[in-house]
């Protein structure tokens, strides 16, 4: 086969191949992670994360009104708000955190390498930086969120989703209640 040939049919292959890949790592909407790459990834950062001896921070993100948001202003609407929610959670996260959209209007944000001090501080970060305000929403968008704390509370993605999402629950109670 001549090169003329070659190149061109390497070429096609390549980016069909990086297609590929994108769509298996993110969620198609938001652009986020998605969670098939979140569950490939945590063992290799658990193993980082002994290995330095580090702990490894599990955030559980939930839109508290967004079923409203869909109801009331379409789905349209709440597409952008999760949009828009990817988006701030990037530009707060650091380059080598993860930020996957989860299900739904859950995001999971997996922060190697902070103690809980930094913890709290980015999930107070995360819980008064969001008040998404698109111009035909007559209300905002807030956030509930939790964390859980690897290797200390578990090292099982599940586990540890379960204990971020009941203390992402325990907030979001507590917000309705004031």
């Amino acid at each position: 086969m001549s090169l003329a040939v070659f190149l061109p049919l390497a070429y096609l292959c390549g980016k069909r191949f990086d297609t590929l890949l994108r769509l298996s790592q993110r969620d198609d909407l938001t652009g986020a992670y998605n969670r098939g790459f979140i569950q490939r990834v945590f063992p290799r950062l658990v193993r980082r994360s002994q290995r330095l001896r580090k702990q490894l921070l599990v955030f559980y993100v939930d839109v508290d009104n967004f079923k409203d948001i869909n109801d009331t202003y379409s789905h349209e609407t709440g597409d952008r708000v999760l949009c828009q929610l990817s988006n701030l959670l990037e530009k707060i996260t650091s380059k080598y955190d993860y930020v996957a959209r989860w299900g739904g209007d859950e995001f999971v944000v997996i922060v190697p390498y902070t103690d809980e001090e930094g913890a709290r501080a980015l999930q107070r970060r995360l819980g008064s930086a969001l008040s998404i305000s698109l111009e035909e929403l007559k209300t905002h968008a807030y956030l509930s969120v939790g964390y859980a704390v690897c290797p200390d509370e578990s090292t099982d993605l599940g586990e540890l989703l379960r204990m971020a999402d009941k203390r992402m629950y325990k907030q979001k109670l507590s917000r309705h209640n004031d």
